[in-house]
């Protein structure tokens, strides 16, 4: 579950923040008498629109910004003084 919010985080806040604004707005209406809004009214189609753009900036952001070691030196395991060492990747 940690690993899931954590890799898509960025399409999980814009949603949140909808679900938030939407429970307080059911709320005002209630408080008013008013009909209270639907969860499929409105704004449903734009707030997946914009969780997507920004999981696509977030992850378009991530690649250019990391830094990859595109030649790396693997040395293989070897035996030193009759003992195993391990292989690395420099």
């Amino acid at each position: 579950m940690i690993t899931f919010l954590i890799k898509f985080w960025p399409a999980l806040v814009p949603m949140a923040l909808y679900a938030i604004w939407m429970i307080w707005r059911r709320r005002q209406a209630v408080k008013s008498g008013a009909m209270p809004p639907s969860w499929t009214d409105g704004r449903g189609l734009w707030v997946a629109c914009m969780s997507l753009s920004v999981m696509v900036g977030c992850f378009a952001l991530l690649a250019l910004e990391s830094e990859s070691n595109t030649d790396p030196h693997y040395q293989p395991a070897r035996f030193e003084d009759g003992k195993l060492v391990d292989g690395i990747l420099n």
